[in-house]
């Protein structure tokens, strides 16, 4: 059975502690040497995060020649954070903090605050769909501090935040790619230093849909790349970092959680993603639940405890020691999807899931640090 294996000490976290540094504001965790060699301790007037969904070592390398942009400037191979999946690796790179620090741990979770399981990113209750009174996201009830905001708050420079959508912590919102590259070199044109942190929604979004071979995904990939390149062609004493959260890995087969008789057995709809899966069984069917959860996934999928996963540290705690936020947001069971299998609900159909995410594969743990400075 495989297991999670991040490699927090070479992560996305890790990342951006070097950045944190960099800028001189308090670290939590070690930094990246690969990082810490190109910033040199503010060697550049402006350092940009440019963040594209899903564009994991494997599509990278499936959809790119090895000399292509931004395969020949690949810096090091890193590891995402578990579980690999942007819920949980977006307050990552907003914070430098660990999943099991920010209590995100996937797409959906119970909230305690909300009394359902409640979609993270938006207003939504993960069973229905239907809008939650009163809810507008998880940040409020989840928060973390970031790197743009203690750069604001404790130093000489400034931090953006840039995105194609209204993100919950506020920010600038871009248009198109050409608005996104205009509004970034407006920003490095500042005075004094500055941090821009800056995301994408696609491959992801593409390969969701399509799949991780489909001619629609190359397209988009060499898109991101036409775009990264340039970026950096604009842009003067800058250290460019080009990063992904996570990679994707093609789904066999899926396994509804909604309206059967495993749901039956659970007193909230199951949490998390599309191969990790959180689970509450009701008082007194405890058993009933193991029962259906192996008669729903066969070998497809690792029944797990909440102190097993606190055992092995799939969430950057140490292993067996736990903190409040685990002992808190984690349910009593997770289900960890084999090879390629997945979760879905009846909210989000198969047609979604040909690419999925959110498992321990290596496909899709691995993503790329790509630096380019000018």
């Amino acid at each position: 059975m495989l297991k999670p294996n991040p490699q927090y000490d070479a992560s996305i976290v890790s990342l951006m502690n070097s950045i944190r540094k960099d800028f001189g504001i308090r670290t939590f965790h070690g930094t990246l040497p690969q990082a810490d060699e190109l910033l040199a301790d503010g060697k550049y007037k402006n350092v940009v995060l440019l963040i594209w969904d899903g564009l994991g070592m494997n599509i990278l390398e499936q959809h790119l020649k090895p000399n292509a942009f931004l395969r020949k400037n690949l810096v090091a191979d890193i590891s995402s954070v578990f579980p690999p999946t942007t819920a949980a690796a977006i307050p990552a790179f907003k914070s430098g903090l660990r999943p099991a620090e920010t209590g995100w741990f996937g797409w959906s979770q119970y909230l305690e605050e909300v009394g359902r399981t409640a979609v993270l990113f938006k207003s939504k209750d993960q069973g229905t769909g239907e809008k939650i009174p009163g809810y507008d996201g998880a940040l409020p009830i989840l928060p973390y501090p970031t790197v743009e905001g203690d750069i604001n708050h404790t130093s000489n420079a400034r931090g953006w935040t840039l995105n194609s959508f209204k993100s919950q912590d506020g920010g600038i919102v871009y248009k198109n790619y050409r608005d996104m590259l205009r509004k970034i070199r407006e920003n490095c044109k500042k005075d004094g230093r500055q941090y821009i942190y800056c995301y994408s929604s696609q491959p992801d979004h593409e390969i969701h849909f399509c799949g991780t071979e489909h001619k629609t995904v190359r397209r988009t990939v060499r898109q991101a790349q036409r775009v990264s390149k340039r970026l950096s062609k604009k842009l003067k004493d800058t250290l460019l970092f080009i990063v992904a959260d996570h990679g994707l890995i093609d789904c066999a087969h899926h396994h509804v959680v909604q309206n059967n008789d495993f749901a039956a057995t659970l007193e909230y709809v199951a949490e998390f993603d599309a191969r990790v899966l959180g689970c509450r069984p009701k008082k007194g069917m405890e058993d009933e639940f193991l029962r259906q959860a192996k008669r729903l996934c066969g070998d497809g999928a690792r029944i797990a405890t909440k102190q097993e996963a606190i055992d092995e540290g799939w969430f950057g705690n140490d292993p067996g020691v736990s903190n409040e936020i685990l002992d808190r947001r984690l349910p009593p069971y997770l289900i960890l999807a084999q090879e390629y299998h997945a979760f879905t609900w009846k909210n989000y159909p198969q047609k979604w899931n040909h690419g999925v995410h959110s498992g321990c594969m290596e496909e899709e743990m691995r993503v790329p640090l790509i630096a380019v400075s000018r």
